[in-house]
């Protein structure tokens, strides 16, 4: 069984604040870099080990993605197009997890497509059948290999709750 944990970037800057002006270049604000650091203590008490952390190469994923393989000494992380906004082509996230082997994964992207993926992953249509907020997470099972329609739900994790099961002082 393959454990795969979606993950939607923290807040970010506006596209006018970020250094190049870009959509692709937008920073994490102060308070995302601090909520999400609370949420990936939160994951841990979720999922206990994370070898692998993918995320879309657009700065605010990457840096999400750091603060989560902070919370994960030792995960391994790499940049993968197909978590860039309109980079997965139904398929593309499917095929690269049936790659990666059996280990839990996590995919830390962009709205609605990581909602739309997911909602592949459960039910075989790319439709958006649980809210991602900024920095939330949820947890998907492939009991086989994974396929559209084969995943289960394991658990969906608003920011919110994932700071309460941090236990960090607010």
């Amino acid at each position: 069984m393959m454990q795969v944990l979606v993950v939607r970037h923290a807040a970010a800057e506006p596209q006018a604040e970020a250094p190049d002006g870009t959509d692709r270049g937008r920073r994490l604000t102060d308070k995302g870099r601090r909520v999400m650091g609370e949420v990936g203590a939160g994951l841990r008490r979720v999922l206990d080990t994370l070898p692998l952390i993918a995320h879309s190469p657009l700065t605010r994923a990457e840096q999400t993605a750091a603060i989560l393989e902070a919370a994960y000494p030792g995960a391994d992380r790499c940049e993968l197009g197909a978590l860039a906004p309109g980079g997965d082509d139904g398929g593309a996230l499917l095929t690269w997890l049936a790659q990666a082997g059996t280990q839990p994964v996590a995919l830390v992207g962009h709205e609605p497509d990581l909602s739309r993926w997911v909602g592949r992953a459960l039910v075989g249509e790319p439709c958006s059948c649980i809210e991602l907020k900024k920095a939330a997470a949820c947890l998907l099972a492939f009991p086989d290999a994974p396929a559209p329609g084969q995943a289960r739900l394991s658990g969906h994790f608003p920011p919110r709750v994932l700071r309460d099961l941090a236990e960090v002082p607010r």
